[in-house]
């Protein structure tokens, strides 16, 4: 699976997007050693993901960012608020859709059918997650585990590809 980086198109016209949006937000792009420092924080965040991350920082912050960490931070937020949504979401979908069995000793049972919310869902991200929580890959719908799961390991790129849902939502 390829992982997809931050391009350097993308990165100048975010920097830019920040230079237009904050008045006083002056980043010398032009600057070798700004560029390769700011870009050396950031690229790890794939293309449509840091999109989101300059429009979403810039409609909720007052203040530009203070260094390339302060957009790091806010991306792990952004991420952290949305695995917390979708576990809600799951957990929703996983006690509508229990299964119970009787059993011959006259205790029940049930079961989750993973296979029927797969089914009806359009959310690749949700789907994903789901197949997990089927196969045994994901047993605890905590953050954390969701991260492990979505996210490589060394990067803030998803594992999961034709994702563009995690952070837009539906």
């Amino acid at each position: 699976m390829s992982k997809k980086k931050l391009s350097k198109l993308k990165f100048v016209g975010g920097m830019e997007y920040l230079n237009a949006f904050y008045i006083h937000f002056k980043l010398d792009i032009e600057n070798e050693m700004v560029q390769r420092i700011w870009y050396n924080a950031l690229r790890n965040i794939d293309d449509t993901s840091f999109e989101l991350l300059i429009t979403d920082y810039c409609n909720n912050n007052t203040f530009p960012p203070s260094s390339p960490h302060t957009l790091n931070e806010w991306f792990d937020q952004m991420v952290e608020l949305k695995l917390d949504e979708l576990a809600k979401k799951l957990i929703t979908l996983e006690s509508k859709n229990r299964v119970i069995e009787e059993l011959p000793n006259g205790y029940r049972s049930y079961y989750i059918d993973y296979e029927r919310i797969i089914e009806s869902e359009h959310d690749t991200t949700l789907i994903s997650i789901l197949k997990g929580r089927k196969n045994g890959k994901i047993k605890h719908l905590k953050v954390e585990d969701l991260k492990r799961y979505l996210f490589d390991k060394n990067d803030k790129t998803l594992v999961i590809e034709n994702n563009d849902k995690l952070l837009l939502g539906e």
